[in-house]
């Protein structure tokens, strides 16, 4: 697909992803594509934003006609005022909102952080058409926040839930994050009664790990940490794992729980192997059975799209994307185990063959994972589901099973 572009007329995108990179500070934490916010930068950006989707809409009449999610994700996006959000928005041209069905099947989302949940700020996203909300509360004390680098406080979380419930916001997801010095099976606790109490229908909660390149990995103390804690943390998640379950809040993916009818449409598209586009900063995109990546260098990726109406020869049929690799079978596969054991509903044979047919996926799933049943993973009917402590050790279970299908294949 180097020099092709997708048809859509074929296999549409379902999802969109928008990357929006600017943050007033930058996490020590974080290795995504971001940049400290510059009022200049950040216009031109939006700028070059609004003609990589012109790309698309002069290869295609309606490219997002199929479009069931719209993820606006950073960075921060709510450093940008309502109206260039919404410009964003409107230059997608998505038929969908002009039909109140239309609007009931697309769920449209932004990530926010709590300083910036102003009541006047959150009502002009609902009534421009966001329908859901992501807030990045991390926990809800301010000790904790200032030890992982957050600027904002717990006096802020609490300000950003009253603006939610005034504004009559009705489905948000709070980021939660754990597993970091200092932090213990108490804070879990004091933070799982404040997340429960803030009443929200979806909650991320993340470990926290460090990527080489992000600045606490330079850190003795952060260094240390996941090796000399590998327990404790277990034992952070199970806590959270069990106290939200009970709370209402099935877990639908290791680091995501939900009230039933409310999981992340976006999420949903990424882990069912649909389609989807990324547009900014180093965004991603899958196409069947492509995977691709815009360009991450800031100044090159606004290069790309600097002049109106002029695209650049590029080697790939996108001029943003920076790859384009081309996934097999055996690699879309090991995707699968990945993705399936890090969610409760695991694996089910009936399922794997009408995906990938012509294999014996009972008999193997029953020889492959027979010895890693430990507590691991729970046997029900045909499906093979991790229990919480098999989610754990998902990756090191998608292992075996890639390893045993290297056999077999």
């Amino acid at each position: 697909m180097d020099a092709i572009l997708p048809n859509l007329n074929l296999h549409p995108w379902e999802g969109v992803y928008i990357h929006l990179p600017f943050c007033r500070n930058l996490c020590p934490f974080c290795t995504f594509p971001v940049v400290k916010w510059n009022e200049e930068k950040a216009q031109n950006y939006l700028q070059a934003l609004l003609l990589e989707i012109q790309f698309w809409q002069n290869h295609f009449p309606e490219p997002f006609s199929q479009v069931r999610s719209v993820y606006f994700g950073g960075g921060t996006p709510s450093v940008y005022p309502p109206e260039k959000l919404f410009e964003i928005l409107q230059a997608l041209r998505l038929p969908q909102l002009s039909t109140k069905k239309g609007e009931k099947m697309l769920q449209i989302s932004i990530e926010l952080n709590p300083e910036d949940a102003r009541v006047d700020f959150l009502q002009a996203l609902k009534d421009q058409g966001w329908n859901r909300f992501s807030f990045g509360i991390q926990t809800f004390s301010s000790l904790h926040l200032q030890k992982i680098g957050r600027k904002h406080t717990a006096k802020q979380n609490h300000q950003c839930l009253e603006a939610i419930a005034k504004v009559g916001i009705t489905n948000f997801n709070l980021d939660w994050i754990y597993g970091y010095p200092t932090y213990g099976l108490k804070d879990v606790n004091e933070d799982l009664t404040q997340f429960l109490n803030a009443n929200p229908t979806h909650i991320s909660a993340y470990n926290l790990t460090l990527e080489p390149n992000s600045r606490f990995y330079s850190l003795p103390e952060w260094q240390k940490f996941p090796k000399q804690n590998e327990d404790l943390v277990s034992q952070e998640f199970l806590t959270l794992h069990a106290g939200l379950q009970e709370g209402g809040f099935p877990c639908y993916e290791v680091s995501n729980f939900a009230k039933p009818g409310y999981e992340s449409s976006q999420n949903e598209i990424y882990w069912q192997g649909k389609n989807y586009l990324g547009l900014g900063l180093g965004a991603f995109s899958a196409w069947e059975k492509d995977r691709m990546q815009n360009e991450r260098k800031f100044y090159a990726w606004l290069e790309l799209f600097s002049k109106p109406g002029l695209f650049p020869a590029s080697k790939y049929a996108c001029p943003a994307w920076e790859k384009v690799e081309k996934i097999s079978q055996k690699q879309r596969l090991d995707e699968y185990f990945l993705i399936q054991l890090r969610r409760p509903s695991g694996l089910d044979p009936e399922k794997m063959t009408a995906l990938y047919p012509n294999f014996h996926w009972g008999h193997f799933l029953e020889k492959a994972c027979a010895p890693l049943k430990k507590n691991w993973l729970v046997q029900t009917k045909n499906c093979w589901q991790p229990s919480p402590e098999g989610l754990l050790v998902a990756d090191f279970l998608a292992l075996q099973l890639s390893s045993a299908l290297e056999k077999e294949w």
